[in-house]
């Protein structure tokens, strides 16, 4: 059990007669106070931790805000007082009006900085967006260009193709005017040989026109006679007379007419006349 000292008996002389422990209980009665003041950390005479000057400053524009209170103006002593803040009242009267309204335009130039800062970076990156947004528009723009000229030359294309199916339909519609004029004419003509042809001015004597034997013409009375063989063919005329010009029928290659038909001698030449009824 440790022994009190009382105060009323202390003296140096009696003091160094104790032990150690109890000299260190006699010189700091209160060692817990002790080891607060020996912590580092700063504290109120009350115990309490110290705020720091950015937890002060915060505390005191929250005050402003919440007084309506221009952000410049520092609130006196008594208005922290009567409205409930009597902790922020006894800091600035202990630290002094002046100081804590220096204090509190420094912390707010710095909240101003961090606040340009931002802005200026916000500022930056409009400035990037708006250059992207002009960039795009722009290949907008080109590529509604682009998309103009296709258009125009779709349609020119289109137009094109439109006036050639026009012509086409009108050659078309000519050629059936044509082909419905046209008359299924036979042509017959007696003849031995090995190959009979037929020439005209119906295709103004450009080539020849083949004709075909009719079998059942052939004779099978006797293999001595020597019967004519019918020959056929079938052209595409139009009504109207043609006059077979110098060949009339080509029978293995020599010229020749049909005296069964009508003849006509013109310029000196002897041709068949062939008619075809409209």
């Amino acid at each position: 059990m440790a022994t009190v000292i009382s105060s009323s008996v202390f003296s140096p002389t009696n003091f160094l007669s104790f032990p150690l422990s109890q000299r260190s209980l006699e010189l700091n009665p209160h060692p817990a106070r002790r080891n607060l003041c020996c912590s580092g950390k700063k504290y109120s005479s009350k115990g309490r931790a110290a705020k720091s000057d950015e937890e002060l400053c915060d505390e005191l524009r929250e005050f402003i805000e919440s007084m309506g209170l221009p952000e410049d103006h520092l609130p006196s002593i008594s208005e922290l007082r009567d409205n409930g803040r009597k902790d922020l009242a006894n800091i600035v009267r202990r630290r002094g009006y002046k100081a804590i309204t220096e204090l509190l335009l420094n912390s707010n130039s710095a909240i101003e900085g961090d606040n340009l800062n931002d802005i200026n970076h916000l500022k930056s990156l409009l400035c990037q967006k708006e250059t992207e947004l002009s960039q795009l528009k722009k290949q907008i723009e080109d590529e509604k260009f682009a998309l103009v000229n296709l258009r125009a030359r779709v349609k020119a294309e289109l137009g094109d193709i439109q006036c050639s199916i026009a012509d086409k339909d009108a050659e078309l519609r000519a050629a059936q005017e044509y082909l419905n004029g046209l008359k299924e004419v036979h042509i017959n003509y007696r003849t031995n040989g090995q190959v009979v042809e037929v020439a005209g001015s119906f295709n103004g004597w450009q080539h020849k026109v083949r004709m075909d034997l009719d079998h059942s013409s052939e004779c099978i009375d006797s293999p001595d006679s020597r019967k004519p063989e019918l020959w056929s063919t079938v052209l595409w005329l139009y009504p109207g007379i043609y006059e077979v010009t110098e060949i009339k029928f080509i029978v293995d290659g020599h010229w020749t007419v049909d005296p069964g038909q009508e003849i006509i001698i013109s310029g000196g030449f002897t041709n068949n006349v062939l008619t075809v009824d409209g």
